[in-house]
């Protein structure tokens, strides 16, 4: 990028709150176009964004819903962890999609917080389609007691079970660290 490009990009760039929430009120623009190049700046702004982002994330329209977890997830950065998580038991499939594929995107940094989820929603086969994905995903980056996991995340019949392998998971990462 040329210094031109750059410092155009710089004084374009939202530089208070009040201008990133406004920016976050565009993604619900009926305009597509206009909702793209939101979600373009609000990428680009990066870890500011994802608190703002944050606001939205739970909002009844399911198109502001996808704006905001497809726009955290393209930031790509931890700080959305949280979000992208939650999301993952959204009633919308297009929006859990977005959010696991992000969630696979963060690498096996998200597993820790994405075990402790798991353990309180045993009982939304959402959540586990969701998790079973990025495991899946992430296999050859984790240790194998994820297989276990997986096969619990698979069968509704082991769904509880898998909220037991989780919390074994987790005492062993955490005491190993």
């Amino acid at each position: 990028m040329s210094n031109e490009e750059n410092l155009a990009d710089k004084s374009s760039a939202p530089d208070s709150p009040d201008q990133v929430r406004n920016l976050v009120k565009k993604l619900d623009n009926d305009d597509q176009m206009v909702r793209i190049e939101t979600r373009t700046t609000l990428i680009k702004l990066g870890r500011p964004a994802v608190k703002y982002l944050a606001e939205i994330v739970a909002a009844k329209k399911d198109r502001l819903r996808w704006e905001a977890i497809k726009t955290l997830a393209d930031i790509e950065d931890l700080a959305a962890t949280p979000y992208l998580i939650a999301a993952l038991d959204d009633e919308n499939s297009g929006i859990q999609w977005l959010a696991a594929e992000g969630l696979i995107r963060l690498g096996p940094e998200i597993v820790e917080p994405l075990l402790s989820a798991l353990i309180g929603k045993t009982d939304s086969l959402l959540f586990l389609h969701g998790v079973h994905h990025i495991i899946h995903d992430l296999r050859d980056q984790l240790p194998p007691e994820f297989g276990t996991l997986m096969e619990a995340l698979r069968s509704t019949t082991k769904a509880e079970r898998g909220g037991v392998i989780a919390a074994e998971i987790l005492r062993k990462m955490r005491s190993s660290s």
